[in-house]
């Protein structure tokens, strides 16, 4: 059971060690209608959970009411940048959260502050059933970090250099709990706690010099 609030949800951990899925059920069912299809995602190698809607099976009742709009209410989404030239999906964000908060590293917009400062901030007003974290790869480190120490669930997008997008190249390989993933394929959703930031920020720096030149190159012909 997890409390949002002042909101009771059920939720229901299938078990798995792979990558995160969350499972939700159509109007006037409940999460456990899942099991048959939780189980062979389990045995596929992901981590399953299922929960039941406000006012469905042993989730809490709403005293706001059961409309469609309103199921997301408990997601709120957190937009954070090195400054608000960077911001964007601020509109996209709002539609699909109760809530967005905004934190910029030099305050100029929103909160001055970091993506983990939000978190902190989150959980001191309650507990945080998971976290989605998408975005640099330094940034989604940190976050997993804090999230390992305050155990909460984290699942992360990663965006390593790709090449064919098919598994072919091993451009895009990671490691996550020991284990060699390649992310065209396999995710590129994982369960940010098991992810070797240190090893994937390397291979991000690869190209880093052939990156520059051509940053460089492309300034002079728009010169």
């Amino acid at each position: 059971m997890v409390h949002v609030g002042t909101q009771r949800l059920a939720c229901h951990d299938w078990g798995g060690d792979g990558p995160p899925v969350l499972l939700a059920h159509a109007t006037g069912l409940h999460g456990l209608v899942w099991r048959p299809v939780a189980e062979r995602l389990v045995d596929s190698g992901r981590h399953v959970w299922s929960f039941d809607f406000r006012g469905h099976g042993d989730s809490g009742r709403s005293a706001e009411g059961y409309a469609w709009d309103r199921f997301a209410d408990d997601v709120i989404g957190v937009l954070a940048a090195r400054n608000t030239g960077l911001l964007f999906f601020r509109d996209e964000m709002r539609k699909a959260c109760d809530e967005v908060r905004v934190w910029t590293d030099d305050g100029s917009e929103g909160k001055k502050g970091l993506a983990t400062d939000a978190i902190r901030e989150i959980q001191a007003e309650g507990p945080i059933a998971e976290v989605i974290a998408i975005g640099p790869v330094p940034m989604m480190k940190f976050v997993s970090k804090l999230t390992r120490e305050l155990g909460i669930p984290t699942q992360v997008s990663l965006n390593p250099v790709m090449v064919d997008g098919t598994g072919m190249c091993g451009g895009c390989r990671v490691t996550v709990g020991g284990k060699a993933k390649f992310v065209c394929v396999d995710g590129p959703e994982f369960d940010g706690h098991l992810v070797d930031f240190d090893e994937l920020s390397r291979r991000q720096a690869i190209y880093k010099e052939d990156e520059r030149h051509a940053m460089e190159r492309l300034q002079k012909e728009v010169r």
